[in-house]
């Protein structure tokens, strides 16, 4: 892999460079600000197939530069490693936010930077083997009925909020206890996905995703929190905060959102999405379990949550409600 590292600190830059002296399949070039980092990717944007970047920079920080990095096409899903101190852990949750894929802590444990690395490895593999989503559409529609595995873990974009399943997996990893105490985790699962992905094409399945994650922004406005889709009609939500989520009430927030949906879907062929919310896996549980079982927990809460069906006078009030918007 091309990595190229920003940190306004030479020394650092340095030590990197040393290091990465025997990691012989991969290249390192540097750069000790953001702006130098710009003008070099917009100059040669192919040359580089992930980030190191130092949180704390002058005139523009880490994950401002992650921001601006993630807006460029080339860059919206490479792996971006971020640098920080530990004085510094309280920026972390943004820096996720913007699309970090993973961090670390200086000064830097070789051991430690040798598995981020071989994590950034795997992804940009994923990334090889497959083309985006906005491409895969575009082949479906000229050749293949279907290119998207159900399981796939899909990236979604234009949410301020969304951040890929990988990198959340990560964040939550890298908390301590104290950290994850002060955080919540419930699943959302999208009940009927399946029956869309069967009856709809590869556009079609990744337009309802995308109507289901605009309504968990919606219901979740006011909110601090970062969220992923997991694959297999599953969301996880992380609340960055200790605060008040009503499941029952996002839920009916939620469905009532897609209800508008209805007249829609019927046109495709397609039933109205619709969700469960699970209930939030406890906070005490978070130090003893593996972030894995965590996640695990909170998509069997989310499938497991009772959601009565719609009567069918309700779903034509619904249906009647939809057609005067």
């Amino acid at each position: 892999m091309r990595f190229l590292a920003v940190d306004d600190d030479p020394t650092f830059l340095e030590v990197l460079k040393n290091f990465m002296k025997y990691e012989r399949h991969h290249e390192l070039k540097t750069a000790t600000s953001a702006a130098e980092a710009i003008e070099m990717v917009r100059a040669a944007p192919h040359l580089y197939d992930g980030f190191f970047l130092d949180i704390f920079m002058p005139e523009m920080n880490g994950i401002e530069l992650c921001d601006v990095l993630r807006s460029m096409e080339p860059f919206r899903d490479v792996p971006i490693i971020m640098l920080t101190v530990a004085s510094q852990r309280h920026m972390i949750d943004d820096a996720f936010v913007s699309g970090a894929t993973d961090y670390l802590i200086k000064p830097l444990d070789p051991q430690e930077l040798k598995t981020r690395i071989t994590m950034a490895e795997e992804l940009h593999e994923q990334l090889q083997q497959a083309p985006t989503f906005e491409s895969r559409a575009q082949i479906n529609d000229l050749k293949y009925p279907r290119v998207i595995d159900f399981e796939a873990e899909i990236p979604l974009r234009g949410h301020d909020s969304a951040i890929e399943y990988l990198a959340l997996k990560n964040y939550l990893m890298t908390l301590d206890r104290r950290g994850l105490i002060a955080h919540a985790i419930f699943g959302v699962h999208f009940e009927n996905a399946s029956q869309i992905y069967i009856r709809s094409d590869s556009t079609g399945f990744i337009e309802a995703l995308d109507n289901v994650a605009s309504a968990i922004c919606d219901g979740l406005e006011g909110h601090k929190f970062i969220f992923a889709y997991a694959g297999a009609g599953d969301f996880i939500v992380v609340t960055l905060q200790q605060a008040s989520v009503n499941m029952r009430t996002l839920e009916a927030h939620i469905n009532n959102t897609l209800s508008r949906l209805t007249t829609v879907s019927a046109v495709k062929g397609l039933p109205t999405p619709r969700v469960r919310v699970g209930n939030e896996v406890r906070n005490g549980l978070f130090g003893e379990r593996r972030v894995e079982a965590v996640l695990e927990q909170a998509i069997r809460n989310a499938q497991a949550s009772v959601s009565p069906a719609l009567s069918e006078e309700r779903h034509l009030l619904l249906l009647r409600d939809a057609m005067k918007q």
